[in-house]
């Protein structure tokens, strides 16, 4: 007898949607740097170019970080890195960034598919899924590297999921290229009371500095200065809010014409932070011994992400390819959802924010809903896992013919 062919099910239709959406992103990228090879005013216009740029500048012996429309202002031990990357030219580093941020991009969907509990097959096709982010091609298109940073943070994740703090604080430490990518893990390790990843981490961080250390203490003042100007010349040109992808970022565009100096919008955060943190210490406490339980340590790792992305004050579009880690862990860890509810409101968020990717590289509208977006479906996480109220014990009246002590 001749076995039956296995039925086509949910797992290959999305894989092969995935690989329809995948060739045709690849063929628009592909398109357009043929286009531009050879056009340096049109590569120089690409986001890698600060990088590029920051060498060439160190080259020189001029200041690295002295970038206006390309500012360069990630710290300086990541000068080495950079002052090496320039030595391949203005398009042989955009070769180099565009693979090593591909090859982070693959790395981290790999690693965060690990997270929970599921079949391997299962696995692969989240892999697939997490593949086809539309921010992930637009890091892609523009030189990025978040696909590095997203590999760090879910490796740093699963390590932490797994109790390897050490190996988790060490990993993290690296995110420090971009301090505020690390708060929220920062942040949820002293609240669950791990100082081996925080010595980790420490360890770290020092080790960094001390790798920076020949370039001069002058280059972290101006790296300080560079970041300024930066945060300035966002507040100064309102239509950049489109650009990012968080809730101050909604804020302060609807707020702009009446308050031009931002401070409604950063008082109206902070307050968001307050409330959203106070929310997280609360479940963290509440569920303090299920987080080293797989699925429960896959919603952990959701809600620092998505804490890290809707509560920063900056979060770029191509880093948005963070939200991929979250998406996964809502078939991952869905078991855990005491209320299906609201994983399925939660589950339309990740639709919204797919599309609001999708919008961001061909419309640039303000206000920027994606960060708003990303924050309720912060609040469908923690309003899940939110402690439930004690019953009282019912008193059970004896009967008539039971005897009672006195």
């Amino acid at each position: 007898m001749v076995p039956a062919s296995p039925r086509f099910d949910r797992d290959d239709a999305v894989r092969l949607v995935a690989l329809a959406w995948t060739a045709v992103a690849l063929f628009g990228w592909w398109s357009v740097l043929a286009v531009q090879w050879d056009d340096s005013a049109a590569m120089m216009q690409r986001d890698y170019y600060c990088f590029f740029r920051a060498g060439e500048l160190y080259w020189a012996g001029e200041d690295p970080f002295s970038q206006t429309d390309h500012a360069f202002v990630n710290p300086p031990f990541t000068l080495p890195l950079v002052t090496l990357l320039s030595l391949a030219g203005l398009n042989g580093s955009y070769v180099v960034l565009a693979i090593l941020g591909s090859l982070g991009w693959i790395a981290g969907c790999v690693l965060a598919s690990q997270l929970g509990k599921a079949s391997e097959r299962r696995r692969q096709t989240l892999v697939f899924a997490m593949l086809t982010a539309p921010c992930a091609f637009l890091a892609l298109h523009l030189g990025q590297v978040s696909g590095i940073y997203f590999a760090l943070l879910a490796g740093s994740l699963l390590l932490f999921s797994r109790g390897r703090d050490g190996a988790a604080g060490a990993v993290a430490s690296l995110l420090l290229a971009k301090p505020n990518f690390v708060i929220a893990l920062l942040g949820v390790a002293v609240v669950l009371k791990r100082p081996r990843f925080l010595i980790a981490l420490g360890m770290g961080a020092l080790t960094l500095i001390v790798l920076g250390l020949p370039f001069g203490l002058d280059a972290w003042v101006d790296c300080f200065h560079a970041l300024n100007r930066l945060a300035h010349r966002h507040d100064v040109v309102h239509d950049d809010y489109w650009k990012q992808f968080t809730v101050y970022a909604f804020l302060r565009a609807i707020s702009y014409g009446v308050d031009a100096s931002g401070l409604l919008a950063r008082g109206l955060t902070g307050i968001a932070l307050l409330g959203f943190g106070a929310a997280l210490v609360m479940v963290l406490r509440a569920h303090r011994a299920r987080w080293s339980e797989p699925a429960m340590a896959a919603r952990l790792a959701s809600i620092i992400v998505l804490t890290t992305c809707a509560l920063n004050t900056y979060l770029f579009f191509y880093d948005a390819i963070f939200l991929a880690l979250p998406a996964a862990t809502l078939w991952l860890a869905q078991d855990t959802w005491a209320r299906p509810s609201l994983r399925h409101l939660a589950i339309a968020c990740m639709a919204l924010c797919w599309l609001l990717q999708v919008e961001v590289a061909f419309i640039h509208v303000n206000p920027p809903l994606a960060g708003v977006v990303s924050a309720l479906w912060l609040a469908l996480e923690l309003a899940d896992l939110w402690p439930p109220r004690a019953s009282k014990p019912a008193i059970v009246e004896p009967s008539s013919d039971e005897t009672v002590d006195v």
